[in-house]
């Protein structure tokens, strides 16, 4: 049977997506995600976590928008 895309199923918007780096080891989704949801609507926020559930120093926020992800850049600069 050939692969069929689900039509239902958004895309990844690089464009609304930022890569956050010099986390603290102690950083969790939740503190990633109140620091930036401030700047428009967040579908995605997560900290890279080693073996041990510490932060690797670096995450992930996923706006539903280009415009908020610009909007945070400009925020956090």
């Amino acid at each position: 049977m050939p692969f069929e895309k689900d039509l239902n199923i958004k895309k990844f918007d690089t464009k609304a997506s930022l890569f956050i780096k010099n986390l603290s080891k102690d950083w969790t989704h939740k503190e990633l995600y109140e620091l930036f949801k401030g700047f428009g609507d967040i579908t995605s926020a997560k900290v890279s976590l080693n073996e041990h559930h510490l932060s690797r120093g670096y995450g992930f926020v996923q706006y539903s928008r280009e415009e908020f992800a610009l909007r945070a850049l400009e925020g956090v600069s």
